[in-house]
């Protein structure tokens, strides 16, 4: 069996950063708790009007430019277990939101890029690109549909299990670059205490081929593939602070090429079932866990039914008015095109605490450890990284 460990992404100290607006979080999970208090609150969601973006008005839009400036130091920007390379990381992250302001049915558009720059290893400098748009519409008080599009060109982490041989080697001589495209429909209703709501999403993945460290080419086109899922999903109120809820979901892995054009036939169908509960614990904490079980089973007769525990946590503890700390864990089984096997169960958790030192500078510190376990082939890789 072989085991390898890696500190992906090293150790990083944020130098500086400074925008022309605030980067505005459209996907956030957990600050839902009472808006008058100040405890209860996630430190970086809290609202700041002295300091939050009012948005340029556009009729009945409203848009947030924004603009992003980092740096960064890594101490192992290859994430290898040898040799450790340091390097200083500069990021520009430009950005714009446009928020619709209807008193019903909601739009938004946004645009985005990174450009990162290293100052020793110009080979690893890689240019980043999305858009995304996201519509929902209230049909009724208690029905709701939403609908999102999203298109990226992006850039593949060096910490991705599939950019070394598996014993903690570099393979190609840049960072593998692809295309992502993402598209989700959902509806929802509500009747009395029981809210069900049922959605489908649909991610394509386009890798281009890189240069081989050893000299060649490195054929990324095996790894394209599809992934769809379909998802429902019961929730019953049992108090103004819990719900409990169960889920199901569907999934189809498709992938563009297959025998003779390669080695295995990796599509393959599988689905989820877990039950869980939200919750909110006062103005202490509130969050989500659930706990179930996954299966994949594979078109190739080669690869064997993978089975797990399905589980996930997110926690999030408001420590004081002033420092909230985040808890989250999740199993899940992923594809892999890595030394022939199937796929890897990634058993992922990390911990972030956010502390407001001024109303406008907040610090954060994070800890993430993860363990994948690849099917089919004995290997397992563990990682972890700080900043």
């Amino acid at each position: 069996m072989i085991t390898t460990w890696k500190w992906r992404g090293g150790k990083k100290a944020f130098l500086c950063a400074a925008a022309l607006a605030p980067m505005l979080n459209e996907i956030a999970i957990a600050e839902e708790a009472d808006s008058t208090s100040q405890r209860g609150q996630s430190v970086r969601e809290r609202a700041r009007p002295e300091y939050d973006a009012a948005g340029l008005r556009a009729g009945s839009f409203l848009v947030f430019p924004s603009i992003n400036f980092s740096a960064a130091t890594n101490d192992n920007i290859y994430a290898i277990s040898s040799p450790e390379t340091d390097d200083i990381i500069l990021s520009t992250e430009p950005s714009m939101l446009i928020r619709s302001t209807w008193s019903r049915h909601l739009f938004t558009l946004q645009a985005g890029g990174k450009i990162e720059r290293y100052v020793d290893t110009t080979s690893e400098n890689n240019n980043e690109f999305y858009s995304k748009a996201n519509a929902e519409l209230d049909l009724r008080d208690n029905t709701q549909l939403k609908g999102s599009i999203y298109y990226g060109s992006l850039t593949e982490s060096r910490s991705n299990n599939s950019v070394d041989d598996g014993n903690g080697a570099l393979l190609t001589a840049e960072p593998i670059t692809y295309e992502l495209i993402d598209a989700e429909a959902g509806i929802s209703h509500t009747i009395n205490r029981v809210r069900l709501s049922a959605s489908y999403n649909i991610s394509s993945y386009d890798y281009n081929d890189q240069q081989l460290l050893s000299g060649g080419n490195s054929d990324q086109d095996v790894r394209d593939h599809d992934i769809s899922e379909y998802q429902a999903q019961a929730d019953l109120a049992i108090s103004p602070d819990t719900s409990l809820f169960v889920r199901g979901a569907i999934t189809k892995w498709d992938y563009d090429l297959a025998p003779p054009d390669a080695p295995f036939n990796r599509d393959s169908d599988g689905f989820e079932i877990a039950g869980g509960a939200n919750f909110k614990l006062g103005r202490i904490a509130n969050g989500e866990i659930f706990v179930g079980y996954q299966e994949r089973s594979f078109d190739d007769p080669r690869f064997k039914k993978n089975e797990a525990l399905d589980y996930g946590a997110a926690v999030y503890w408001y420590l004081s008015e002033l420092t909230s700390v985040t808890l989250y864990a999740e199993s899940n089984i992923n594809p892999s095109t890595v030394d022939n096997a199937s796929s890897f169960l990634r058993q992922s958790a990390y911990i972030t605490v956010d502390h407001e030192l001024l109303r406008n500078v907040l610090l954060q510190g994070r800890f993430l450890y993860g363990r994948d376990k690849f099917d089919d082939v004995a290997r397992i890789d563990e990682w972890a990284s700080g900043r």
